[in-house]
C-alpha cells in the first residue's frame, strides 16, 4: 500500500464517486479498510475507503461492546455513507469460529467458517467462504507473530484459484494516552469482477480481518494497560 496507489485530487478537489462498477465489492475493484479511533477502544469501528479516499461505507457493532466478554458473539453493521445499512456480520464462537453474514432485511447473505485450528500462516485461521450454504472459496483471517508483520491473505475460488487479496500494513500514529495508537490498515484487491454473492463474501472477509486483528490487539484492558505506562 504505497501513496502512488492513492490517487491524487487535480486542484485539490476531489473527483466524484464513479459509478460502481458491477462484480466488485461495494462497486470498487480496490477499498481500503482504515481504523476509527474510539475513547479507550472500547468499540470496534472502521472506514471502507476507495482509492481516492473517499468513504463509501462504515463498520460498527450494533451495540457497545463489553469490557471482559469480548469477541465470543459480537455483531456489527455496514452502513453507507447516509447511515442507511448495507448488511450485517455476526461473529460467533472463539475456536471454531464463524461470521454470518445478512443484509439489511435480515437476507443470507453468506458464511465465513472456521474449517481448522490455526492452521494457515502466521497461526491464522482457515475460513471456508459458503454462499447459499455451498463453499465457494476459501481464504485465511487472523493474525499471530510480531506486530508488525506486513500480511497478504489471498482470497481463493471454488476451484482454488485466486481471486483476490487483502494486504494488511502496520501503522504507528503515536502520541496520546489511548489504546488506539497502533493498528493496521487493509487494502482489498479484487482483479476481476465476480458474482454479486461472491463480492460481498471478498468485503465480509477484508472487514473481518480487521475486527478479528482489533479483537486480538485491541479493547480497554489493552488501552488501560498502555496508559499506565506511559
Amino acid at each position: 500500500m504505497q501513496p502512488s496507489e492513492v490517487h491524487a485530487f487535480p486542484n485539490g478537489t476531489p473527483p466524484p464517486i464513479a459509478a460502481p462498477q458491477p462484480g466488485f465489492p461495494l462497486g470498487e475493484p480496490i477499498l481500503y479498510v482504515r481504523h476509527i479511533a474510539d475513547t479507550l477502544d472500547r468499540n470496534i469501528a472502521c472506514s471502507v475507503e476507495n482509492v481516492y479516499s473517499q468513504q463509501m461505507a462504515l463498520l460498527r457493532p450494533t451495540k457497545p461492546m463489553g469490557w471482559t466478554d469480548r469477541g465470543v458473539s459480537e455483531q456489527f453493521v455496514l452502513c453507507n455513507p447516509s447511515g442507511v445499512p448495507l448488511l450485517y456480520l455476526s461473529k460467533h464462537g472463539i475456536n471454531p469460529q464463524s461470521v454470518q453474514i445478512n443484509g439489511p432485511t435480515g437476507e443470507d447473505l453468506g458464511l465465513l467458517g472456521q474449517t481448522a485450528p490455526f492452521g494457515g500462516p502466521a497461526g491464522s485461521l482457515p475460513m471456508t467462504l459458503l454462499y447459499e450454504q455451498r463453499p465457494v472459496g476459501s481464504t485465511w483471517i487472523g493474525r499471530r507473530g510480531g506486530e508488525r508483520d506486513t500480511l497478504r491473505a489471498p482470497i481463493y475460488g471454488a476451484h482454488g484459484e485466486p481471486i483476490a487479496t487483502v494486504d494488511r500494513q502496520w501503522r504507528y500514529r503515536g502520541g496520546g494516552w489511548r489504546g488506539d495508537d497502533r493498528y493496521y490498515d487493509y487494502k482489498l484487491d479484487c482483479p476481476a469482477p465476480q458474482a454479486t454473492g461472491i463480492s460481498t463474501l471478498l468485503l465480509a472477509v477484508a472487514l473481518c480481518h480487521y475486527v478479528f486483528d482489533r479483537l486480538s490487539l485491541g479493547g480497554p484492558a489493552y488501552a488501560l494497560a498502555r496508559a499506565s505506562h506511559r
